[in-house]
């Protein structure tokens, strides 16, 4: 066996197991509707192959709708689409946008960069089910009980009814802090961690509109966050919007 091949066996492998890790299921409220999954055909052994997802996208240039329906802003196509998601992305732009370089946030998600690229892939498959069952108690307190949650928590009074959650995540899309528990740890395997990160350091995608929480118009707004003295992306942040909250607003 070549160093080559026994290279992509570890990955595969690594790729596969995640995938098996996780292994959780979708809260019937929130259907899962991001998440691009390609079969690889990956030959391991002569008689044997894998297969595993692989999530990508593609920035396009301008304001539009892509293929799922989300907003992509910074995007212009022809493709028509949700004009409310117009409506959230003005709100987020103006009520949260101008905040998101605060010296706090960029501060401590650069710290936990430092921290998580330490962490292999199976470790990080560790913490999202410790997360994902609620077992690693200490996990969840850190993530919610940070003064980076508190700060957040204050932006999301402010924002009364129409914000309804704020979450931020690192480079690897692991959990920095939030205000509300999110079902899991890991964003990274979600198109928000790749519509927005992945995308460059003032990307935002504003998901399409969809019950959520018992709440029957929710969309979620995920912005880059980019270190303001390097102009380069270090995370991104997520937050919850109730749009029929956001029209009682507008009125």
């Amino acid at each position: 066996m070549t160093m080559k091949l026994a290279s992509m066996m570890v990955v595969a492998v690594m790729l596969v197991g995640a995938d098996q890790l996780r292994g959780r299921q979708q809260s019937t409220d929130r259907p899962e509707r991001h998440n691009t999954r390609i079969r690889l055909v990956f030959p391991t052994r002569a008689d044997s192959v894998k297969s595993f997802r692989v999530l990508s996208w593609a920035a396009p240039a301008g304001d539009s709708y892509d293929a799922s329906g989300d907003l992509i802003v910074g995007a212009t196509t022809s493709q028509a689409g949700d004009p409310r998601l117009k409506e959230v992305a003005s709100y987020v732009n103006k009520h949260v946008r101008p905040w998101i370089g605060d010296p706090l946030i960029v501060s401590t998600v650069n710290a936990q960069n430092a921290e998580s690229k330490k962490l292999t892939q199976v470790q990080i498959n560790t913490l999202d089910i410790g997360f994902l069952n609620r077992s690693d108690k200490e996990l969840i307190s850190s993530k919610m009980g940070n003064k980076l949650s508190a700060f957040l928590t204050q932006k999301k009074q402010d924002g009364s009814e129409v914000v309804l959650e704020i979450f931020i995540f690192d480079n690897r899309g692991l959990n920095v802090a939030q205000t509300d528990l999110t079902a899991d740890y890991l964003q990274g395997d979600e198109a928000k961690y790749w519509k927005s990160f992945g995308v460059g350091p003032d990307a935002m995608v504003v998901e399409k509109i969809a019950p959520d929480g018992g709440k029957p118009h929710i969309s979620q707004a995920s912005l880059t966050i980019k270190d303001l003295s390097t102009g380069k992306a270090i995370g991104a942040m997520t937050v919850g919007i109730d749009y029929d909250q956001l029209v009682k607003a507008n009125k």
